[in-house]
């Protein structure tokens, strides 16, 4: 029995030290501009380098190679990938992203994961291959179009999590209220590790934090907030409709108040607000 807990508790000891190694481990890859792990973004294309950044070769989706004195970037991808791109940011400056998505969708441009499979809620399926608004939106914030490699947006760890500085243990601020279950948590822009990319920049630097500020105003106080995916919680989610006549509703654009209702009507009674709304002007000027 004691040695069972003495094995047990060298084991937890185990992964937390891993756990640490491999963050001094990432921060010092992040400080250099190399890459951490994972896909990389749209547009651009995973390159083995040597220690002085040299260009080996080109790696495949997925592809892991372990080999002394080189690392992995990110470098600008096809032509026609980055021109897309540019065009996405450009149409950004004025147009809403959920709009850019019908546009691209109507044009048939396949999305960045068309073809690839998923698994959500424990089902595995195949992307569908449309343009939505969060593609659209991360296209605009990537900070790599301005040759900036930026870590740690996010921190996910069960042992230690990232910091600028080093590893830090995990607080109450990693779990969700009343229960032992972790959460993925977005990082201040502070705790973020930014180096230069090991290419020139595809757009203006100073174009990047305009844009950024473009799509922060249109987020206002939703950014960060994931729909619920529990229908319990999210009532409202789905396409509601007038029972008496079968008309689908719309939500009235409404300042909202701590305990004010939203407020809903079908397309009969929002065909009437907006002819009384035209017509009025017209009736006082025949007054």
């Amino acid at each position: 029995m004691i040695v069972a807990l003495v094995d047990y508790d060298q084991a937890g000891q185990f992964r937390h030290d891993l756990g640490q190694k491999m963050i001094y481990a990432q921060i010092a890859l992040a400080k250099a501009g190399f890459t951490t792990g994972g896909r990389a973004p749209f547009a651009f294309d995973r390159w083995l380098v040597n220690g002085e950044g040299t260009r080996v070769r080109k790696l495949d989706d997925s592809e892991i190679i372990r080999r002394q004195g080189h690392h992995v970037v990110w470098l600008p991808g096809r032509p026609e990938e980055i021109d897309l791109a540019l065009r996405i940011r450009q149409m950004l400056h004025d147009t809403p992203a959920s709009r850019i998505a019908v546009i691209l969708n109507n044009e048939r441009i396949p999305s960045p994961d068309a073809g690839r499979f998923r698994t959500d809620n424990g089902v595995q399926h195949e992307v569908s291959g449309l343009w939505h608004q969060t593609m659209i939106v991360n296209i605009g914030r990537n900070q790599l179009f301005s040759a900036v490699v930026r870590h740690g947006l996010r921190s996910m760890g069960d042992q230690v999590r990232l910091t600028p500085e080093g590893p830090r243990d995990l607080n109450e601020s990693d779990f969700y209220p009343g229960t032992k279950k972790r959460k993925v948590i977005r990082n201040p822009e502070s705790s973020h590790i930014t180096a230069p990319a090991k290419f020139e920049p595809l757009v203006d630097p100073d174009e990047h934090p305009k844009l950024v500020n473009i799509l922060d105003k249109r987020a206002g106080t939703q950014r960060g907030k994931p729909r619920a995916r529990n229908p319990n919680k999210n009532p409202l989610g789905c396409r509601l409709f007038d029972m008496a006549c079968g008309s689908p509703m719309y939500r009235v654009k409404k300042q909202r108040h701590s305990g004010t209702p939203a407020v809903f009507t079908n397309s009969l009674t929002l065909n009437d607000a907006l002819t009384t709304m035209w017509m009025a002007p017209l009736c006082r000027g025949l007054r």
